[in-house]
Parts: C-alpha cells; sequence; structure tokens
C-alpha cells in the first residue's frame, strides 16, 4: 500500500470517530436528560477539543524534549486529547450556563414561567467520553493503517513504511483494542453503587492512564536516552503519571461527596423513568366489571 493511500485512509478513521460519537451520543443522550440537538453540538465541541488538547501536549513534549536535545517533531497525541478535553468541555459549559441563564432572565421580564433546558457538566462529560474514546480507537486504527506509532523490533511483528525492511508490534492495534475494552469496562462501572454522575470522565481517563504507562515500555524509541528520559521512565510514562494522580483525587471526591446513581442498563427501563418523569407512561385503571348476577327465576 502507497504512503499517500495510507495517510487517507488515516485522515478518514478521523472521519469514522466522529461519526460513532455522534451515533453514540444521540441514542444515549436521554439517559443523561441531554437533547440531541444539544448532545450533536457538544460532539463538535469535544471533537475540536480533543483535535486542540492533542496539538498542544504535542508542542509542550517538544520543548521539554528540547531541553536534553531531543527534536522529535510530535504535531499530536492522544494523550493531550485526554487531559484537555474535560476543561475545554467545562469551559463550554460554563459558557452555556451564561447564556441559558440570560435567557430564563429574559423570560421571565415577560412573565413566561417555562423553564430553560438544564445544564450539567457531569452529565455532559458522562455522554461525551463514550464517545469520544471510540475516536481514539478509531484514530489508533488509523496509525496502525498509516504505519505511525510504531513499537519495538518483533520478528513477528508488521512492516512499517517509516522502517523499510523490518517488523515491529502492532502497538497501535492492541491500543486500539484497550481503547474499546476501556469503554466496555466503564459501561460496567456505570451500573453498579460505585458509579457517581460525573465518574465517566475521570474513570477513563484512568484507565487510559495505566494501559498507556504499560504500552509505552513496546514502544519505539531512536535511543536508550530518550527511553529512559527521566527516573527511568519515557515522557509520555510521566504524564500517565500525572493523569493518574489527577483521576484518583477526582474519582475519591466524587465518591465521598456524591450519592450512588447507577445508570439503567437501557432506555427505557424503571429507572430512567423515575429522571425523566416526562417518560412516565399514564397508569392504566382498573377495569371493574360491574355486572349484576341474574337471579333464577
Amino acid at each position: 500500500m502507497e504512503l499517500i493511500t495510507r495517510m487517507l485512509l488515516y485522515d478518514a478513521t478521523y472521519l469514522l470517530g466522529f461519526t460513532l460519537m455522534i451515533v453514540i451520543s444521540i441514542s444515549r443522550c436521554r439517559v443523561y436528560r441531554i437533547s440531541k440537538l444539544r448532545a450533536v453540538i457538544y460532539c463538535f465541541i469535544t471533537f475540536l477539543s480533543g483535535l486542540l488538547g492533542a496539538w498542544l501536549i504535542g508542542q509542550i513534549f517538544n520543548r521539554i524534549a528540547a531541553l536534553k536535545d531531543w527534536i522529535p517533531g510530535i504535531k499530536v497525541d492522544m494523550i493531550g486529547a485526554v487531559i484537555f478535553t474535560a476543561p475545554l468541555v467545562l469551559a463550554a459549559v460554563y459558557i452555556e450556563k451564561g447564556i441559558v441563564k440570560r435567557i430564563a432572565a429574559q423570560r421571565a421580564k415577560k412573565g413566561n414561567v417555562k423553564p430553560v433546558w438544564p445544564v450539567s457538566f457531569r452529565d455532559t462529560l458522562d455522554l461525551m467520553i463514550t464517545g469520544a474514546f471510540f475516536v481514539f480507537a478509531s484514530i489508533k486504527l488509523g496509525c496502525a493503517i498509516r504505519g505511525c506509532c510504531w513499537g519495538v523490533e518483533c520478528g513477528w511483528g508488521v512492516e512499517t513504511p517509516y522502517l523499510p525492511y523490518v517488523k515491529v508490534f502492532p502497538i497501535q492495534i492492541c491500543e486500539c483494542l484497550t481503547l474499546i475494552a476501556i469503554v466496555m469496562l466503564v459501561y460496567g462501572i456505570k451500573r453498579t453503587r460505585f458509579f457517581r454522575r460525573g465518574m465517566g470522565g475521570p474513570l477513563s481517563a484512568f484507565f487510559y492512564g495505566a494501559a498507556r504507562f504499560g504500552w509505552e515500555f513496546l514502544r519505539w524509541y531512536q535511543t536508550e536516552e530518550i527511553r529512559h528520559f527521566f527516573l527511568g521512565l519515557t515522557l509520555w510514562q510521566i504524564l500517565c503519571l500525572l493523569i493518574l494522580l489527577v483521576t484518583v483525587i477526582w474519582i475519591a471526591v466524587l465518591y465521598k461527596t456524591q450519592p450512588s446513581e447507577p445508570q439503567p442498563k437501557a432506555a427505557g427501563s424503571g429507572k430512567l423513568r423515575e429522571w425523566l418523569p416526562s417518560f412516565k407512561k399514564p397508569e392504566k385503571k382498573p377495569i371493574v366489571h360491574n355486572k349484576k348476577k341474574k337471579g333464577r327465576k
């Protein structure tokens, strides 16, 4: 496969991931009391936030690496999307809250008591994180097609156009499968009593940080000095440790301060109807048969 074809297919995985994010978010938005329109808007916000975060971490990584006279030329990396997406979505939610507050004030002046739509950062992040991780998984599949982000040299591995005639460990495919496994694991945790609203984001980031830390041992680096950037760890592994520290604190605070709120298994379950009274089905009144028995003649 030619390199240009590989790059075009790689770019297509971004579109595939974004499409999956929209489909998943629309199908699950009612669980989080979010309208379909709002879900689609936040899909764009989350996707663009992830791209910006991936670019920012690349710039930060290059500047830190330059301190050791290493110029890696990193353009984007997924770990930046994991780090920066949550604060960028939080900023978007606070802007939206300001807009909602203004709309509510205008309605109140006109005597309109119709409530405005609810805005919750915790619910928004819980909804968006699932689709975001499908974007990550799709992009990692694209990395395998393109041949970038390869692993260590391996006799039974795959070839990459960047290292001709050398077989390398297919770490991109492993990372793709790991990301899907994280989505499934968090999906299961959301249905336990341990779960609190807003835990979806930090739980997903925690498992990603742990997985990325491990996979880094099998990633290719030019020299041992780069592999052991600080304290025997790569620069990415150090960032993973920071992710683990922040997410553990985040999860602990939510666990201590918020009530247990396991999510329903399906959109039509009883728990969802408790969350969304407007979706309650009207109770059927029992039919009373009031027929009089005829007496014998």
